[in-house]
């Protein structure tokens, strides 16, 4: 496994220009002046053992293909080890709310749970959950609602489920009830048969294929179904990748069946706080938050609140927690006015790095592990706007625009050098270290957790971003043919944009043809002119195959291009020796 930290610096021994011409012809140059050499010097026996060395190398190169596969065979068979997956195949929520129960002298509308489910709807959208609402269920309804989303077919075993209920719930001899709209007086001697029963969530839980489910009731019971007071992962310093790693089924309930109506703030309230990581939900600042951490954040903030948080009594699904990736956003401010650029900082993990659908070249392989420590990523590419400031406030000479507007797109004509010195600028104005990104933290923050040849999926589509093929109004196949303003289209899941096309980035990794281990130390920066620098990303004019995440190429680093920017990155944690 590859550790990365600060800027790569890997030598290469045949830089490429990111120039397409001028690479070409500078190669078959030295093609061409080697093989002249050859047959002057030696016109016979030279390229006779020239021909011997190609065959042999071919013939060694055949064995270590043959050995490299089967020893992916044996390693793909091998547990991953501690491998820290964030992504998962999807995240479905279901919330319902019932206010309004036709027995509302024994069920007397809560006021609010309908507002209030859709409150807590609306922050799981932001945190890219597909969330389906549902009000006034009767026992029929509730029933087939739970049933459908447990088992829907979009389901799999990478995926996530959340249930948030809001509404009266009743316990009778130690069974506890959810109240439908439609629920007869408590004293009724069928009641048992006309609510339902929250032991079905035991049942929904075991054969449901979602790997993490977290259901959330925002009423009143006691159960037997639950394990009460689950291990405090935060305190037993559980990694979040193990947590991660392994399937988990709990669950969170306001207060019990005897505490009666809670007290301001009201459960709601402090639920939503707690995804916004107000007040420190997060209690270790990993940038991940478990429902542990939210049980102790609302029972520690709460009034009178009577939590009960726990776990399902079902083997195999004991070991893991539901997380959530905290998002967290913020502007330096500068010492000549205004503010930098807007950061979101992310979580440091292992991932795999590299072509991982086998549709790359040759300088994509092979895929490795690397470790990246925690660092916040510029949300976009560096705009023109921005970097005017820089120029204005120091002389630097502003770059050509294209005839396009500046504004809020990227900047573009900017060098490696250029780059630098904007980041140099923002050190000194700010007090943290800006920099440009490794090409190893440039992979992660753009894969976002994720597999595929984009964050979305292997395939390109339609209006998901600006580059030759995409659809776009902009890009070379559109109307305008020039790049898109910043934030155009979705950010992926680190909520970061344009990974996709719009402009290649600039990196702080030295270029070469292949990855080697050279990737733990700080690019130099009095680098030659003829050493290539790795760009990343694509941009407005290029095909969907050169905007794939794990595509590389290399630029000289005086270089400046009509499709060429950047954005910067702030490292947050020293990497462990």
């Amino acid at each position: 496994m590859i550790s990365v930290s600060g800027c790569n610096i890997i030598f290469s021994t045949e830089p490429k220009s990111c120039n397409k011409d001028s690479f070409f012809n500078g190669f078959f140059y030295m093609y061409n002046t080697k093989r002249k050499g050859a047959l002057t010097e030696y016109p016979q026996k030279k390229e006779l053992y020239m021909e011997f060395k190609i065959i042999s190398k071919r013939l060694l190169l055949l064995g270590l293909a043959v050995l490299f596969s089967l020893l992916s065979v044996v390693m793909a068979a091998a547990p991953q080890g501690n491998q820290q997956d964030i992504s998962f195949s999807s995240s479905y929520a279901l919330v319902i709310g019932i206010d309004n129960y036709k027995n509302d002298k024994d069920w007397p509308s809560k006021g609010k749970a309908v507002s209030d489910a859709i409150l807590v709807g609306n922050e799981l959208e932001k945190l890219g959950f597909d969330v389906t609402y549902r009000i006034a269920l009767d026992l029929k309804e509730l029933e087939n609602n739970l049933r459908k989303f447990f088992n829907s077919v979009k389901i799999d075993n990478k995926s996530r489920l959340f249930i948030w209920y809001s509404g009266h719930a009743h316990t009778i001899d130690g069974e506890s009830f959810l109240v439908p709209a439609d629920a007869p007086p408590e004293k009724d001697k069928n009641f048992k048969t006309k609510a339902f029963p929250v032991r079905r969530f035991d049942e929904f839980s075991r054969i449901t294929k979602a790997k993490h489910v977290y259901m959330v009731f925002d009423s009143c019971f006691s159960s037997m179904v639950f394990i009460k007071e689950s291990r405090d992962s935060q305190a037993l310093k559980i990694p979040v990748a193990s947590m991660l790693r392994y399937p988990v089924r709990q669950y969170l309930c306001s207060c019990t069946d005897k505490q009666g109506k809670q007290k301001y703030p009201s459960f709601q309230e402090m639920f939503i706080k707690a995804l916004r990581n107000e007040e420190k939900a997060d209690g270790n600042e990993d940038n991940y938050l478990t429902a542990g951490e939210i049980a102790s954040f609302i029972k520690d903030n709460g009034k009178n609140q009577k939590l009960q948080y726990g776990k399902l009594k079902l083997k195999g699904v004991k070991e893991g927690e539901f997380v959530f990736l905290v998002k967290s956003f913020f502007k330096d401010p500068l010492s000549v006015g205004g503010e930098g650029p807007e950061m979101v900082k992310i979580p440091g993990g292992v991932f795999k790095m590299g072509d991982l659908q086998g549709e790359g070249i040759k300088d994509e392989k092979p895929v490795h592990e690397v470790n990246v420590v925690s660092i916040a990523v510029g949300l976009y590419e560096v705009t023109f706007k921005e970097y005017d400031r820089f120029c204005e406030a120091t002389g630097y000479s502003k770059p050509d625009a294209n005839k396009w507007k500046r504004g809020n797109r990227p900047v573009i004509n900017v060098s490696w050098e250029d780059a630098v010195a904007y980041t140099d600028w923002l050190t000194k104005q700010t007090g943290n270290t800006y920099r440009l990104p490794t090409e190893a933290e440039w992979e992660y923050f753009a894969r976002a957790g994720t597999g595929t040849n984009y964050w979305w999926g292997n395939e390109i589509g339609v209006g998901n971003a600006c580059c030759h093929g995409c659809g776009a109004r902009w890009s070379w196949d559109g109307e305008e043919k020039k790049t898109a303003p910043v934030e155009s289209f979705n950010s992926n899941p680190f909520d970061i944009y344009d990974t996709v096309g719009n402009v290649w980035e600039w990196t702080c990794s030295e270029y070469t043809d292949d990855y080697n281990k050279e990737t733990n130390r700080l690019y130099k920066k009095d680098i030659t002119d003829w050493k290539d620098v790795v760009i990343r990303g694509g941009a407005w004019d290029e095909k969907p195959n050169n905007c794939r995440v794990s595509r590389r190429r290399g630029c000289k680093p005086f270089e400046t291009s009509s499709s060429i920017g950047f954005r910067v990155v702030i490292q947050l944690e020293k990497e462990d020796k």
